[in-house]
């Protein structure tokens, strides 16, 4: 069973204050810890059901770490989620700057001030999806570690790296790398010559792209609108993960 001190320092990470005092996040549900168990990721506390454990112990094994055994009001006091499953890990913050960036490979996706954890997760799992390593966010988006982002991103923020830094200091380095910004009015993605590398920009939800980093646009582009045009009215945008 949790002292009541372990209970108040998990359920303190769901603040983004807390997890950057401590360093440490929360990762919950079954397949997110399934998955964080795999992976290289530092695990500092294992919290779940007896059932689960049992059920997954070969996935444990390779980690030195004694689970601690919690019963359902436990997990409701300690979890985010509305409908508690099994399992909660807190896991060791993995330190990243803007020098683990590397322009030049792939695909580099740029998101200035997106403010919604929703947003945030569907953007990092889509990225993963795409083959995209890298994610470069302005130091007023959403925390990744933000427990609905890791919710949302379906544990693609194992495999995707996040930095958040001053993206003007990113963008003044891609020399003769293409970077191209979403814009309502850019041209149609599918029709202009792309190469690799490249830099993708995306915006805040509701202003788009900031004033100041649209003179690091190389080409304005934007995903068509392919409603019939003798409707009486069409969606505005779309949203910023698609």
């Amino acid at each position: 069973m949790l002292s009541r001190e372990t209970i108040k320092h998990i359920t303190s990470l769901q603040q983004k204050k807390y997890r950057e005092l401590h360093g440490e996040y929360i990762v919950e549900g079954v397949k997110a810890v399934s998955e964080l168990l795999t992976s290289s990721a530092e695990v500092k506390m294992l919290c779940c059901k007896k059932e689960w454990f049992e059920q997954n112990s070969e996935i444990c094994a390779g980690r030195s770490i004694q689970p601690e055994f919690i019963d359902d009001t436990q997990l409701a006091r300690i979890s985010n989620f509305k409908n508690p499953n099994s399992v909660l890990a807190v896991v060791k913050i993995k330190p990243v700057s803007i020098d683990d960036v590397d322009l030049n490979i792939g695909i580099t996706l740029i998101l200035d001030d997106i403010r919604d954890p929703g947003n945030m997760g569907t953007i990092i799992r889509s990225a993963d999806w795409f083959g995209l390593t890298q994610i470069v966010c302005s130091l007023s988006s959403v925390d990744v570690y933000n427990p609905k982002v890791i919710q949302s991103s379906m544990g693609s923020f194992l495999r995707v790296s996040v930095v958040y830094c001053d993206l003007e200091e990113v963008l003044k380095k891609a020399g003769n790398i293409s970077v191209y910004g979403a814009f309502m009015h850019g041209a149609a993605v599918y029709t202009i010559k792309k190469s690799i590398p490249a830099i993708i920009v995306v915006g805040n939800e509701s202003k788009g792209i900031s004033e100041n980093l649209e003179k690091y646009i190389s080409q304005k582009i934007s995903i068509p609108l392919f409603s019939k045009t003798n409707r009486i009215s069409n969606p505005e945008s779309l949203n910023v993960a698609v």
